[in-house]
């Protein structure tokens, strides 16, 4: 048996006294934030008041992406002569927030629009042929798709065989050729300073809607902008750069879904005790999010859209409640997947694997994705957990920087009925006769390229701070890089030497790490949220302790107090320990 992986705390490139003191007083900010700034690639005056104060004059002129201007021109003829439009949209939240957004948009400007989206566990991803014939029978013209459709070459060809016409908005990347149709709308096609390129899929969706709404002269009524909040919703979970054009998009959104006029929206807040409360980034990804993606993995997405559709109070609290309950059954089950994944992969030398690849029968195939991640972030080793049913298996992974799981499945294509996805993430079909040589001959692949040191997870530190520099003041002023997320992650910084005043494990089980530090005669509170496993290596042993933390600004009965909280925490290693 192994522990699991330890981290490797390690320091960003940091300013030098003296440029740190140049930055802050070009800026007009703390030194602190001017390295923060500088750690996220900020090194002029003009890009540090873009990304301090990001506006709705930050989103780009939506013709710049090619084939914009026939899509939309496309679509204004079908409003025009009353045309049936499908959105067929992903079933993740980027897809669900994209196809709702575009079918209320183009309904409001007089538009026939109908929505699909495919049953997960019964169609797959993508674009299918028998969705396409459906369509044709019910009399669509025009198919549009969102976050799908860039490689759905013989679909696109069917669609057109039986008279439609077929939009594709998707911003995944294309291959080496793409599908022959009306326009392909998917900012990876455009070199783009700007980084419009990092769109989501809602993003691409939006810039149409923006697009059509131009073209057809409609007044501020009728503004695509309204729908910013399920933009911001679909962006941020999506996990695209929250830089340049995202930023503007995530940071508006948020503030309109505190106001927000959409029924489904509103409920879906107030069932997670979020409604007309300043949001961030992480209330999105891991309470909205997991909520809507659920009942995509277990069931059926349709009713997600619907939710964000519909403009009755009761209907839309109905779903609310359905989702919640949805999400808790995908815990459930992802609970009883992990812990069997644990008990397997602990009973095994783990030393010995370079990915780790773990098979079952029973386990729900809609979450076997999200149990990977788990392991890859307990084990920081590729993690591939595979369903076996009817001698068959179908899998998802996920991987570790610099390793390209995608490219690994095409070495071991031999093993495998089909696989598909991209560096960080794919899918796989095996017959469960294969297991065994696809374990062994992805492990294989994975020893040629991954070297030791990529298998220790690195904590990133943006700063080491003396307890005099945690104010308040310091963590407002951080505050204003939200949101957070891919490419500006939340600032991590370092304090060394602390001692333990108190150590307890509090919530669920004492799940949970809660400490009482000081240094200086300075007192610091923190909490290491799932760290109460680890309250044996320095209750028995209190000698002083380096922590890796964020800074929180916590509220009770009214009052504000700073929190740290843990990413890791360890013994200070010049410090002998007390006996």
């Amino acid at each position: 048996m192994m522990a699991r992986a330890r981290k490797k705390w390690e320091l960003r490139n940091e300013l030098d006294v003296v440029q740190r003191r140049e930055h802050a007083r070009i800026f007009n900010v703390s030194e602190t934030m001017a390295g923060l700034l500088y750690n996220r690639g900020i090194t002029d005056y003009e890009s540090a008041q873009r990304f301090l104060n990001p506006s709705l004059e930050h989103i780009t002129d939506p013709f710049r992406i090619p084939d914009m201007k026939r899509a939309a021109t496309r679509l204004l003829r079908s409003i025009y002569a009353n045309e049936r439009i499908m959105i067929y949209g992903d079933y993740d939240v980027d897809g669900i927030t994209g196809t709702a957004t575009m079918a209320r948009c183009l309904s409001e400007l007089g538009a026939d629009v109908q929505s699909y989206i495919p049953k997960r566990l019964e169609e797959g991803y993508g674009i299918n042929i028998e969705a396409i014939e459906q369509a044709a029978s019910q009399g669509v013209k025009v198919i549009v798709t969102v976050d799908c459709g860039i490689s759905a070459y013989n679909e696109v060809e069917r669609a057109k065989e039986l008279g439609m016409d077929v939009i594709i908005t998707d911003h995944h990347q294309p291959g080496e050729n793409i599908p022959s149709c009306t326009a392909v709308v998917n900012p990876k096609l455009m070199a783009d300073e700007l980084g419009q390129d990092n769109l989501a899929g809602v993003g691409v969706a939006f810039k149409l809607c923006q697009a059509v709404h131009s073209l057809i002269g409609a007044d501020s009524s009728s503004d695509p902008v309204k729908y910013m909040d399920l933009v911001a919703l679909g962006t941020i979970a999506d996990m695209v750069p929250l830089v340049g054009e995202n930023r503007a998009i995530a940071n508006f959104g948020m503030q309109q879904m505190m106001q927000t006029l959409n029924p489904g929206l509103a409920c879906l807040l107030e069932s997670c005790n979020l409604y007309g409360r300043p949001l961030s980034a992480t209330n999105i990804s891991y309470t909205l999010a997991p909520r809507l993606n659920a009942v995509g993995r277990l069931g059926d997405a349709s009713v997600a859209v619907e939710l964000f559709l519909t403009d009755e109070n009761d209907k839309a609290a109905n779903i609310a409640s359905m989702l919640a309950e949805e999400n808790r059954r995908r815990q459930e089950i992802e609970a009883v997947i992990s812990e069997q994944a644990v008990g397997m992969l602990e009973a095994q030398d783990i030393s010995t694997m370079n990915v780790i690849v773990l098979a079952s029968e029973g386990w729900h195939q809609g979450v076997v994705g999200i149990v990977a991640s788990r392991m890859v972030e307990s084990y920081n080793r590729p993690a591939i957990l595979i369903s076996m049913a009817n001698g068959e298996g179908r899998g998802s992974g996920r991987s570790i920087g610099g390793f390209d799981l995608h490219a690994a499945l095409t070495e071991c294509s031999d093993c495998l009925v089909r696989f598909g996805g991209h560096a960080q993430a794919a899918g796989l079909t095996l017959r469960a006769d294969m297991l065994d040589q696809f374990k062994d001959k992805i492990n294989f692949v994975a020893s040629q390229q991954i070297i030791s040191s990529q298998l220790i997870p690195v904590l990133k530190v943006d700063a080491v701070l003396r307890p005099q520099r945690i104010t308040m003041e310091l963590a407002r002023e951080i505050m204003k890089l939200q949101p957070y997320g891919l490419s500006n992650p939340e600032p991590v910084f370092v304090t060394n030497k602390l001692e333990i005043n108190d150590i307890r494990g509090v919530g669920n089980d004492g799940r949970h790490l809660k400490l009482r530090l000081s240094r200086d005669g300075i007192l610091l509170s923190a909490i290491g949220y799932n760290m109460g496993s680890r309250i044996s290596d320095f209750d028995d042993d209190r000698s002083p302790v380096d922590v890796a933390y964020t800074i929180d600004v916590s509220h009770y009965n009214g009052n504000e107090y700073l929190q740290l909280v843990l990413k890791d925490i360890r013994h200070s290693p010049d410090v002998p320990p007390r006996s």
